[in-house]
This record gives structure tokens, C-alpha cells and sequence, in this order.
């Protein structure tokens, strides 16, 4: 860590930039640099990068399998494009819009028009670590559900909505590692995000696709996930330990897929929290 002096020069505080930064990011006396402020308060100081209109996408797939179109769909979906346009050889019928939905769920922006997909805007997210948060509280409205009984239709709301919030966090994460706009958290905190993301949705799945109901084990479940919430608020050691003490409390007693999930997301905080400390 480098510890720095803050200075004053009337009513303006300033400090030095470090030599080997200016170096490595090519910054001379006549650069520009930009301020930003994270999620956390932080003060992000980056290299003045130009304004750039965001690309338009054009693609033509010579392929009928709507198993692979999907996944082109996603991709550039995620990726920093200002709209996409993927041209087909054959026009899209009704039941492939029904399953494309139910595989990028949430992402009501792309449309379909006989042998043409495309999105015109595309939403974008600053905080990806903002979302995860809305993500857990997602999860514990959908539990909840669950437990009460409610309507299938509300289940299914909550879940889309997960699905949603996990593909706004993919798009953000390869934003930021392209360099798009600024970022305002480190790349290896992305990473940890896109994990907790990727295992949060795996959840909702789970939820989703289990006949077996139990509430005793939703309720456990419902309480990890509470925890959850608080610690990504403030990754610290006493929240992550108190994750993963659930994490063991719950995974002792239900061997299931949430168990694996519960434990993945445990080991994220940990590389998280270890990265934050040193």
C-alpha cells in the first residue's frame, strides 16, 4: 500500500500520483485523468479514456438450431454493444421465441421479426456488486413465496427476476474488463461477483425445478441467503465467518444442490475477503 500525504493549496487538496502508475498507464503532464466514486465510497482515479460511440452489431447465422442461436444471443447481449441485429436463414417460429425466453429469461429488450433478431438497447449496470444484492433479496421473496404457497406466476416473477439480475451482471463485469467505461471495482472482485451470480441463479433453478418442498429446509435455506445479503453489504471477517457457519449448520443437516451452491458462494467471500485483506 502506498501511503501518500494529502496536500493544500488554498481552498484545493491535492496529492502526487505515483510515479510508476503514470508510467504504466503512459500519463505525461498533458494527460487527462478521470474521478469517480465507487459503490463504497472509494475515490477511483483512472486514465482519461475518450468517448466512444459503442458499437452496433451486425451478424448473420447460417445455422436453424435455435440451441446454438441462443447462445449467440447471450453473447452479445452481455458484451458492450450499443444494439445487435443477428440475421437468419429461416424465419423463427413462435414455440423457439417460447423456449428462448425461458433460456434468457428477463431479457424482454431483444425481439424477434420473421428471420431477424434484434435489440436496440441494451440496459447497463455501473455496480454489479449492487445487483447481487438485489439478487439475494430476489431469492428471499421467492423463498418466501414458496413457503406461503403463493401463486406459481409470483414464484416464477421472482425467478425470472434473478435470471435477469445475473445476465446485468455478466454484461457489467465484460464492460468493465473491455475497458468500456470506468471501473469502479478491481477486476478480481468481478470475478468473485460473477461467481456469487452464477450460484445465486443456480438456486433460483433449483427452487424452480424441485418437487421437494420442505419447509423446514427453505426456511434454513431462507436464512443463509439473509446472511448472505449482509455479508456482500460489507465483506468482513466476522460476516463471512457467519456465512459459513450456516453454510456447514445447513449442509450437515440437507445434502442437496443448494448445499453445493451455499458452499461455492462461501469460497468466493473467502477469496474475496483475503483479497481485500492483503
Amino acid at each position: 500500500m502506498d501511503v501518500r500525504n494529502i496536500q493544500k493549496s488554498g481552498n484545493a487538496y491535492y496529492v502526487y500520483l505515483p510515479t510508476s502508475w503514470c508510467k504504466q498507464n503512459s500519463v505525461s503532464p498533458k494527460s487527462k485523468i478521470s474521478f469517480d466514486m465507487s459503490s463504497k465510497g472509494s475515490l477511483v482515479v483512472s486514465p482519461y479514456i475518450s468517448e466512444r460511440q459503442e458499437k452496433t452489431l451486425n451478424l448473420k447465422i447460417p445455422e436453424n438450431d435455435m440451441f446454438i442461436i441462443n447462445m449467440f444471443i447471450a453473447g452479445a447481449y452481455i458484451n458492450p454493444v450499443k444494439s445487435f441485429t443477428i440475421q437468419l436463414d429461416k424465419e423463427v417460429k413462435s414455440l423457439d421465441i417460447v423456449d428462448h425466453k425461458k433460456i434468457l429469461s428477463g431479457v424482454e429488450l431483444v425481439e424477434f421479426d420473421n428471420k431477424k433478431i434484434s435489440c436496440e438497447s441494451v440496459v447497463s449496470i455501473e455496480d454489479p456488486d449492487l445487483v447481487i444484492g438485489i439478487m439475494t433479496r430476489k431469492l428471499i421473496a421467492m423463498i418466501n413465496s414458496i413457503i406461503s404457497n403463493e401463486s406459481k406466476e409470483l414464484i416464477e416473477k421472482y425467478e425470472d427476476e434473478v435470471d435477469r439480475s445475473k445476465i446485468l451482471v455478466y454484461k457489467s463485469v465484460v464492460s468493465s474488463m473491455m475497458f468500456k467505461r470506468v471501473c469502479k471495482l478491481r477486476h478480481i472482485e468481478l470475478l468473485y461477483i460473477m461467481n456469487i451470480a452464477r450460484d445465486l441463479e443456480a438456486i433460483g433453478d433449483h427452487l424452480m425445478e424441485t418437487t421437494d418442498k420442505n419447509k423446514v429446509m427453505l426456511k434454513e435455506l431462507l436464512l443463509g441467503i439473509k446472511i448472505l445479503g449482509e455479508t456482500i453489504k460489507n465483506i468482513n471477517q466476522q460476516n463471512v465467518l457467519n456465512f459459513l457457519r450456516e453454510v456447514k449448520s445447513f449442509s450437515g443437516k440437507h445434502n442437496t444442490k443448494y448445499s453445493s451452491h451455499m458452499k461455492s458462494i462461501g469460497e468466493s467471500l473467502v477469496d474475496w475477503l483475503i483479497t481485500n485483506m492483503i
